[in-house]
């Protein structure tokens, strides 16, 4: 099962940021497929530790669940499909890491590994 280019591309943009994240707490990404999902967390707690392909911590600040088109639409550039996605959590920190993060996933970043 591969990992969803989304995924691969969040991991990419987070590590790769030099700015420091100014967020605080645990979230989780995760992209639906294969009748399960696949996901990715960082901590935000006076650093950035984040993991590909875990399980999905039982606690998370805030998460992100994504259908595989959403997430694939997110890549490619294009507005996800709302009835596709799920949150929960702390949600101004939620918006506070995508408006950090998300539009700097970039499709490029798909290739190759992370």
């Amino acid at each position: 099962m591969d990992l969803p280019p989304f995924l691969v591309a969040l991991h990419a943009t987070v590590l790769e940021s030099r700015a420091a994240p100014a967020l605080a707490g645990t979230i989780a990404v995760g992209v639906r497929q294969d009748g399960g999902a696949r996901w990715w967390t960082a901590s935000f707690d006076g650093g950035v530790r984040a993991a590909l392909d875990v399980e999905r911590p039982a606690s998370p600040s805030a998460w992100l669940l994504l259908g595989r088109r959403s997430a694939d639409a997110i890549v490619e550039g294009r507005t996800p499909r709302a009835s596709d996605v799920d949150v929960g959590g702390d949600l101004a920190l939620l918006d506070r890491f995508l408006a950090r993060y998300g539009s700097a996933v970039r499709a490029w970043q798909t290739r190759g590994g992370a």
